[in-house]
């Protein structure tokens, strides 16, 4: 199964008064993080509240030059393609992609299409009084040193590894045994980036080819995948 580990940052809390600013995900394949990372940043066409300024510490100079979300659309439904999307409080940033995606005229994200961690964490640790990604962190013992602001690719790094933890504890006899590696492999490929600077896979060899197989397999010759592959 492939599943995108994805969070945003936007302009501002509500929707449609305010607009996606950064998209970044981590690719799992059956569980194990492939190396794959992407983060894009938007040009909103709007002015970023200041209180969003002070959580994510982008600000309206910096996106002046950056794709508007409409030119990236096509882009990001080939990688949305036949994937899971896991996200944390996915109502808030499923609600921003739909929008933006109905501004395309394009068709939204559907339910059955994302796991929502914060539910999964409540369902897996209904003694923790607080769910949050920085909760989590601290609960399974996360560095989270590096993380002075909020960023769509970083958190999404760090839900990475959160999402591996809470599978263990829904199915400790499937992944306990395995869960050491899946860790080491998903600290060893994170990479806490500068802003507006995106970050380049880093993939073995075997995981190289588990995804070749996958894109031969299960995309066929008009994904994205393929397209690369030839361009490159």
């Amino acid at each position: 199964m492939r599943e995108l580990i994805l969070d945003t940052e936007t302009t501002g809390l509500n929707v449609p008064e305010n607009r996606i600013i950064e998209l970044g995900f981590v690719e799992h394949l059956n569980g194990s993080p492939t190396g794959l990372e992407y983060q894009q940043f938007f040009n909103p066409e709007m002015a970023i509240h200041e209180d969003a300024k002070k959580v994510h510490g982008i600000g309206d100079e910096d996106l002046q030059d950056m794709p508007l979300f409409a030119d990236k659309v096509e882009e990001l439904l080939e990688y949305f393609k036949e994937a899971k999307l896991v996200v944390h409080n996915a109502e808030f940033d499923i609600a921003f992609i739909n929008k933006e995606l109905e501004y395309c005229n394009k068709p939204p994200i559907l339910s059955h299409q994302v796991i929502d961690t914060l539910d999964l964490a409540r369902r897996m640790l209904p003694e923790k009084g607080h769910h949050s990604l920085d909760a989590l962190c601290n609960h399974f013992k996360i560095d989270l040193s590096k993380r002075t602001k909020h960023g769509a690719l970083l958190d999404a790094q760090y839900l990475s590894e959160i999402y591996i933890r809470l599978k263990q504890e829904e199915a400790p006899d499937l992944i306990e045994s395995n869960l050491d590696s899946l860790l080491s492999n998903s600290a060893r490929k994170r990479r806490h980036s500068k802003r507006l600077v995106r970050i380049g896979s880093q993939i073995t060899e075997a995981e190289a080819e588990a995804h070749e197989n996958y894109v031969a397999s299960q995309l066929g010759a008009n994904s994205i995948w393929t397209q690369y592959r030839v361009n490159k």
